[in-house]
C-alpha cells in the first residue's frame, strides 16, 4: 500500500487537480492526503467529484471551516475512519484490504504560530507514548 501527502497550496484550479490525479495514477498511491486545499465548504463534492470520482474522502471540516486537510483513497484497496480530527489533523484508521493489516496514520497541516501549534505537539506527544514497541 503507498500512502502520500502533498502541501497542494490550493486546489481550485483544475491544473491541481490534474496534477493529483496524475500524481496518484503516476505512483500507484492507495491513499492521497492534500492540505491546504483552501476549497470552501459546499464546494468540495463537486471538486471531489471532478478528481476521482470513484475514491472515497474525509476531510477535517467538522473541526475547521477552512477545511485544511483532505483525505483520499482506493476504496478497492483501503477502508479508512476517523479516530480524531482537529483544525490541525486527521488521525485514521486504515485498514489494508489486501493484506488484511490495520495501522494508523495522522496528516497534519500546522498552524502558523507556537501558541497555535502547542495542541498539535500535544496530541502527537500522545500518539507517540501509546506506543507500545
Amino acid at each position: 500500500m503507498i500512502i502520500s501527502s502533498w502541501n497542494i497550496r490550493g486546489l481550485n484550479r483544475t491544473n491541481k487537480q490534474r496534477e493529483i490525479v496524475q500524481l496518484i495514477h503516476n505512483h500507484s498511491i492507495d491513499i492521497m492526503g492534500i492540505v491546504e486545499t483552501k476549497i470552501k465548504l459546499g464546494k468540495q463534492d463537486n471538486v471531489q467529484f471532478k478528481m476521482l470520482p470513484q475514491w472515497d474522502f474525509l476531510t477535517n471540516s467538522n473541526s475547521d471551516s477552512t477545511n485544511r486537510i483532505w483525505l483520499t483513497w482506493n476504496p478497492c484497496k483501503a477502508k479508512v475512519h476517523i479516530l480524531h480530527e482537529d483544525k490541525q489533523w486527521l488521525h485514521v484508521l486504515i485498514e489494508d484490504i489486501q493484506n488484511s493489516k490495520l495501522l494508523t496514520a495522522t496528516f497534519v497541516y500546522g498552524l502558523h504560530t507556537i501558541n497555535e501549534r502547542k495542541p498539535l505537539w500535544h496530541f502527537i506527544t500522545s500518539i507517540a507514548s501509546s506506543i507500545h514497541i
